[in-house]
């Protein structure tokens, strides 16, 4: 039996310096359809020039990662390079990376930053980290493995740090831990960001003294979508995509007329258009047995696209649009299946004139608007 893919969900909360309006610190996502790569960057000092530090550290962690490099390439190329800013003047941030692939696999690197915790619904304690060094760099690094409801917290020393008015070495990794653990069974785990911060606001007497970042990443099992929309460039491959597009874990979306008569005739069912549909914004919707919504193409994806980032309180009724929608919202790994056959009617005229785009164009404009809501999504052309 195939393992269930992970989710990562990941929450980032942050507080800037007393009387500073640039956070030092910078964090981002980054995901692929094998994993999850979450950065976390502390410039040196506060503020702006700090800020800028840590965002060159960041993106340099980005496009090595997206150049194909290694995590630990990433870590070694870039840690070495904060060596040689170990000077006034110099964009130097110390940084944690971690890695969790969608088999709940993961691997943290930190230069000159805190130990991240791992959580479970048990117990939190900081995660083993074994130091090395790689000429004049001194790393840490672990490996381990999240489990559905289990997680990791990345911490910058504004939080670890907290506390040194009153204790010298501040709160520690093991003192955030011990923290959590009081916690858990009384808050959701989806809380911990925020009581981690106001406790250390707490123990700082309610003066941040630095830039304090927590990055909260938790496992859960995916929720897949599937969508197949336009036919096959290549006739004799309509049968095989849509086996495939069958095959796969997950709701099945089906957008566009003549896609949908591709699926039923392969399926060997019938499809029928709704009857006396009640929508005046969308097109109407199709019934065809294990298809879990079958639309019409371009008019539904554009209409689709007009109302990703709204708010559903705002819809003014639930149609063909608004259901795509709410399978949208509900997945977090996306799979398209883009026919590249063409269609002369999305080139008529009337399309051009009332501002409709081809499915070529609307769709990577959907896919980018669900991946800044910190989904996968993945398009493959057939």
């Amino acid at each position: 039996m195939a393992q269930r893919l992970l989710h990562v969900e990941v929450t980032i909360r942050q507080r800037a310096k007393q009387g500073r309006q640039a956070c030092g610190d910078v964090a981002s996502v980054l995901r692929s359809e094998t994993e999850t790569t979450i950065v976390v960057c502390d410039g040196i000092g506060s503020g702006a020039a700090a800020h800028v530090a840590a965002a060159m550290c960041r993106a340099r962690c980005e496009q090595m990662l997206a150049r194909g490099f290694s995590l630990r390439e990433t870590f070694l190329r870039i840690a070495a390079s904060m060596e040689q800013y170990k000077q006034p003047g110099k964009p130097y941030a110390a940084f944690t990376v971690a890695q969790i692939r969608t088999n709940g696999q993961a691997q943290v690197f930190a230069y000159e930053a805190p130990p991240p915790i791992w959580v479970t619904p048990r117990q939190a304690q900081p995660l083993a980290m074994r130091h090395f060094m790689h000429g004049t760099i001194a790393g840490s690094e672990s490996a381990c493995y999240l489990r559905n409801g289990e997680g990791l917290l990345l911490l910058s020393d504004g939080i670890t740090q907290a506390g040194m008015d009153t204790h010298p070495d501040g709160w520690q990794a093991q003192g955030v831990a011990d923290a959590i653990n009081r916690l858990l069974g009384q808050h959701p785990m989806s809380d911990l960001p925020l009581l981690i911060q106001e406790k250390a606001l707490a123990l700082n007497k309610g003066i941040d003294h630095d830039d304090a970042t927590v990055a909260w990443i938790a496992c859960r099992p995916a929720c897949p979508l599937n969508i197949l929309t336009g036919p096959p460039a290549d006739k004799t491959k309509d049968r095989p995509v849509v086996e495939r597009f069958m095959a796969r874990p997950g709701p099945k979306v089906v957008c566009g007329a003549t896609t949908a008569e591709i699926v039923a005739r392969v399926l060997s069912r019938a499809i029928e258009i709704e009857k006396e549909p009640a929508s005046l914004i969308a097109p109407p919707k199709y019934l065809l047995e294990g298809i879990d919504l079958v639309t019409e193409g371009a008019v539904t994806l554009n209409q689709l696209n007009n109302i990703l980032e709204l708010d559903p309180e705002t819809f003014y009724e639930i149609n063909a649009v608004t259901e795509l929608y709410d399978l949208m919202t509900a997945a977090d790994r996306l799979y398209i299946l883009l026919g590249s056959g063409k269609n002369p009617a999305n080139e008529d005229t009337c399309f051009v004139q009332r501002g409709v785009l081809t499915r070529e164009k609307i769709v990577p404009l959907i896919a980018d608007k669900l991946r800044r809501q910190g989904k996968c999504v993945l398009i493959e052309s057939v």
